[in-house]
Order: structure tokens, then sequence, then C-alpha cells
């Protein structure tokens, strides 16, 4: 299968539903279940930004790093280096990340991975700002929380710096799980 379709599709998928639901702190499945069968999809509000805004996070990273091996995957066909950024999914999934977010999770995590205080294995998404980005691009915020967190070495200083419900080490747990 093609990879450029596959992006499309998460992209398609991701587009479908509102910021809220998207990447809403408080939403859980109701059965303790990702996905329900037969009697369709039951969402129970939680308390706080526990499991539903970790789980957005996470589901945001995965994007990312998605996004990555897809580039790379591409590299390795000589089409284009991973450090290129040409293509349209790409600018579509960071439209989605920077509007779909209400707080600034996401960016807090990569500042979190820029630091490089906890190693993890998403610590390839920062390929994704190794070059230049202009500031009209979607992709700007995300590469200058990239930037903050190689400057700035600390998981506090990201946090400051970027409003999430949740702290760095719950978002870099949860990612290790």
């Amino acid at each position: 299968m093609n990879p450029s379709i596959i992006i499309s599709a998460v992209v398609a998928i991701a587009s479908m539903h509102s910021a809220e639901a998207f990447f809403g702190a408080d939403i859980v499945t109701g059965s303790g279940a990702l996905f329900t069968g037969g009697g369709g999809t039951h969402l129970v509000l939680a308390s706080g930004a526990g499991i539903g805004g970790a789980a957005a996070v996470v589901g945001g990273a995965i994007l990312l790093k998605s996004l990555v091996l897809l580039s790379a995957s591409r590299a390795g066909r000589g089409k284009r280096s991973v450090g290129e950024e040409t293509n349209p999914n790409s600018e579509a999934l960071f439209t989605i990340l920077s509007t779909a977010e209400p707080s600034s999770c996401i960016r807090q995590l990569i500042c979190d991975i820029a630091t490089g205080e906890r190693p993890t294995d998403y610590d390839i998404i920062l390929s994704l700002f190794n070059d230049d980005v202009p500031a009209t691009s979607p992709k700007f915020d995300f590469a200058v929380a990239a930037a903050v967190g190689k400057e700035v070495k600390s998981l506090e200083a990201c946090e400051l710096r970027y409003s999430c419900p949740l702290s760095s080490t719950d978002i870099l747990n949860a990612l290790d799980n």
C-alpha cells in the first residue's frame, strides 16, 4: 500500500473529529475499550486531564512519528530526503494539530523531547524540525517548541512555556508505556 495513502487516511480521519473530541482532555470511552461494537461508541466525561488527555497527546505523537517514518520510507525510495517538507499531507497534519489542540500539549511534548533529558523512541520526531520553517507554515509553532527545548534543556522550562494540563513526566510516561 502506498504510504501517502495511509497518511492521507489518517489526516482525513483526524479531520472528521471535532477539536474537542480529537484532543479534548476529558473524553474517554465508556466501556474501557478503544472501540465498541454493535451499539456504537459510548463516551463518558472524565474528571480532569488524566487518561483522555494523555491518550490525545500520545495519539498526536504517533501521528508525528508516522509522518517521520513515511518521509524516511519515501527517502529510501530515492524520492526526497526526510528533511524536505514538500508533502501537502504533512502541512495538513500540522494544520490539524495546531487547530484541534486547545492546549499546548503537543508543543510541550516536542519541547520535552528536544531537551534530551529523557530519551524516548519518539526522539525521531525532532527530525521534522531540522530545516528552517517559514513563519507562515502551520509547522512553525511546533518548530519553535523544538528550538525552545534544545535551548533550555529543561522539562520544567517546557512546562512553564507551554500550558498543558499534563506534566512533562505524565506525557513522557504515557509515551513510554
